[in-house]
Parts: structure tokens; sequence; C-alpha cells
């Protein structure tokens, strides 16, 4: 009984998070194919960590207790009692945890149930029952395998961005010394405690949809003049410091 008890745990589990997956996936809906499939990937590797230790835990002592709690019943007496004590420990596994896992906790002791009665009449043909013994040992890590090759083969590439996408990242966001800056290529003036200042902004294609924007600072007082620049390497998604030149403004920098 221990035996068909856990494979029952493997065989619900996988089906209710197949379930799960396929019919609430995590992180947004519509899409493209491949993003459907990716979401799908990524709801069945997370659901997993929650469902099979739940299932494979609580799932098979709360079917254990119920096997017990039936055993001088038989036939149809016995399958409906048997059924009734799995939905309410499945539904009183959402008191231990949240109330809202309790709808949870019926569907997938509902399975349970629905999978061991199966397994039950199984076991009386040899042959059969190795080889769904065997399919439901190994089904949840080849879905897992699956769900992972989801996963990396579906993942969203970032578009390549043009040089005027990476100014304008690199100039976000607003508050910093970067956003004081231009946010196209070319200067402005102004005058910062007496000191004229341009402020500069330059861009340089390194490799395709890869930048690297430069802002130059300039200022000039009297026979004092001064400069400092500032790299960053811009691809999409990524804004990288890449170094720096010059000393900084002998005035607090401000927007102008």
């Amino acid at each position: 009984m221990g035996i068909r008890k856990a494979v029952s745990a493997f065989l619900a589990s996988t089906v209710f998070v197949l379930l799960l997956s396929l019919l609430f996936p995590l992180f947004g809906k519509g899409g493209s194919i491949g993003e459907i499939l990716h979401r799908i990937g990524n709801s069945y590797m997370i659901y997993g960590m929650y469902v099979f230790p739940v299932v494979l835990l609580y799932g098979t002592l709360a079917s254990l207790a119920a096997e017990w709690i039936t055993r001088r019943s038989s036939g149809m007496r016995r399958i409906a009692f048997s059924g009734t004590v799995h939905l309410a420990l499945g539904a009183l596994f959402g008191v231990f945890t949240n109330i809202g896992f309790s709808l949870f906790g019926l569907i997938g002791s509902g399975l349970f149930f629905l999978t061991d009665e199966w397994l039950r009449a199984c076991v009386q043909h040899t042959r059969y029952w190795e080889r769904i013994r065997n399919t439901s040992m190994v089904a949840p890590f080849v879905l897992g395998a699956v769900a992972l090759g989801l996963i990396w083969g579906f993942e969203p590439r970032p578009q390549p961005i043009d040089m005027q996408q990476a100014v304008r990242m690199a100039v976000e966001p607003e508050g910093t010394v970067n956003a004081m800056f231009p946010d196209t290529i070319g200067e402005k003036r102004g005058v910062i405690e007496g000191y004229q200042v341009t402020r500069t902004t330059t861009a340089v294609k390194i490799a395709e949809g890869t930048y690297r924007v430069t802002f130059t600072e300039r200022w000039e007082k009297g026979s004092e003049r001064g400069e400092n620049r500032m790299h960053y390497l811009v691809e999409a998604g990524s804004v990288g410091a890449d170094g720096g030149e010059g000393p900084k403004p002998p005035y607090k920098r401000i927007s102008f």
C-alpha cells in the first residue's frame, strides 16, 4: 500500500501542476506562442516547488489516514466514505495554512483520491501496474526537463536599440547627474556660480545594439577651465558605467 500511495502522490502532483500551469499560467496573459510557452514552463517549475512537497507529505499522510478510517468498509460504501475523508482533509489544509488554499486542497485531494482508486485496480494487473508505477515516478522529472527547455528555448530576447534610445537610457532616471545632460546627441549651455558650463552628450556605436554614451561637462571662469567626462556602455535592458576622466566640477551641479 505504501508504494501505491507514493505513486499516487507523484501522479496526482504531476497532473495537478500541469493543470495549474496550463489553466492558470503566471506572469501575464496573451502574447505570442513563444511567450505563452515560456510562461507555462515557468509556471510548471514554480507551482511544482509548492505542490509536490505538499502532496507528497501532507497528501500521502492524509490518504493513509483516510485508508485507516475506512478500513472496515467495503464496496461503494468504502469508496464514498474514503472520497469524503480525502476531500475533508484536503480542505482542512487551508485551515492550517491559508483559507484561500482550501479550494486547491479540495482539488488536489480529489485528484489524489481518484488516482489512488485507479491504481488500486491497476495493482491487480502486474504488467500494467509496473508500467504505470515506473512512468509515474519519472513523469515529474521529464516534464520538469521539458519546462526548463521551454524557459530557455523561448526566453524573450530584447530587441536591439538604436543610438537615440541608448542616449535616453543613459540619461534616465530623473534626479541623477546624467539627467542634467541633453537627452539627445548635442549640447546645452548655462551658468552656475559664475562658471560658463557646457554639457555635451555624444554616442559611438560599439557593436550591433551596443553603444558607448559619453557625457562631457566643460566649465570656464576667467582663466580657470576644466573638463569632466563620464562613459557608459548601453544595450537593450542594460546601462553600465565605463569609466571617466577629469576632475569633478568646482561647483554644485544643478540643472539648467
